[in-house]
């Protein structure tokens, strides 16, 4: 069962309040959680009542690398059919390849302002990709 909830796995702190904020200003409805590393994401879906609708992802974490966890994600038999958009600082094709590869739903680079971030959340959050 899908909730109305976003999981960030991103291990910036800073981000997470962030991503946040921006998600509130679009959508109070929808709980943002944030946790700091693909360990923690899944000890968070292990404890939650229901899936969340959707997982952010970032590539570049120092504990385990963005790529592990959605492959990690994307076959376990519980998780797999939350759709994952991978936020990272990257823009190389060869993550963009992978990413895909392994399953998640689209790529997204980092923004520079708080209006491009709104942006991407907001495309998100009304499911236009899922025409795109």
């Amino acid at each position: 069962m899908l909730t109305n909830k976003i999981l960030l796995i991103d291990d910036d702190p800073e981000e997470h309040d962030v991503f946040c904020e921006v998600l509130a200003s679009l959508d109070k409805s929808i709980d943002c959680i944030g946790v700091n590393s693909c360990s923690e994401g899944f000890e968070k879906l292990g404890a939650s009542k229901g899936l969340p609708r959707y997982i952010f992802l970032d590539l570049n974490m120092p504990a385990s690398h963005g790529k592990y966890c959605l492959q990690k994600l994307k076959t376990h038999p519980v998780y797999s059919t939350v759709p994952v958009f991978i936020y990272t600082t990257s823009n190389r094709e060869i993550d963009k390849y992978e990413a895909k590869r392994f399953g998640a739903q689209m790529f997204f680079t980092k923004p520079i302002t708080m209006g491009e971030l709104k942006n991407i959340i907001s495309y998100v959050i009304s499911e236009e990709w899922k025409y795109n």
